[in-house]
């Protein structure tokens, strides 16, 4: 677990949770990462250990294969992960690099549109 925040409501928090994916990838050259947001009395390590133990077969199985040289392929193995495409999420961060200055990138949030969940 590299960060947790509260917030009040969702939304700021998919935001927070989008940038800190994009960042952890990014600049910190991890090969996946994962928010998990959750509204109830767990704490943040339980609500981790909870997504872990839904997730953790597939996301073994996807990096053996991309050790391999393979595609990964997360629909192979029974878990939480699936495919995501662009419509699916709630909102949308939408980052943009300069690739000769990857220091200067602007980050936007794209909000959900009105009276979709």
């Amino acid at each position: 677990m590299l960060w947790t925040g509260q917030f009040p409501n969702l939304e700021p928090a998919m935001y927070w949770g989008a940038k800190k994916e994009l960042e952890a990838v990014r600049k910190g050259k991890w090969i996946i990462a994962s928010r998990v947001l959750w509204q109830h009395e767990l704490t943040p390590e339980q609500a981790v250990e909870g997504s872990q133990k839904k997730m953790q077969a597939q996301v073994d199985h996807a990096i053996a294969q991309m050790h391999r040289g393979d595609i990964p392929s997360l629909t192979d193995v029974p878990g939480g992960l699936r495919p995501v495409h662009p419509g699916d999420g709630h909102g949308m961060l939408l980052e943009i690099e300069d690739p000769e200055n990857p220091d200067d990138s602007f980050s936007a949030w794209i909000p959900p549109k009105p009276g979709e969940k």
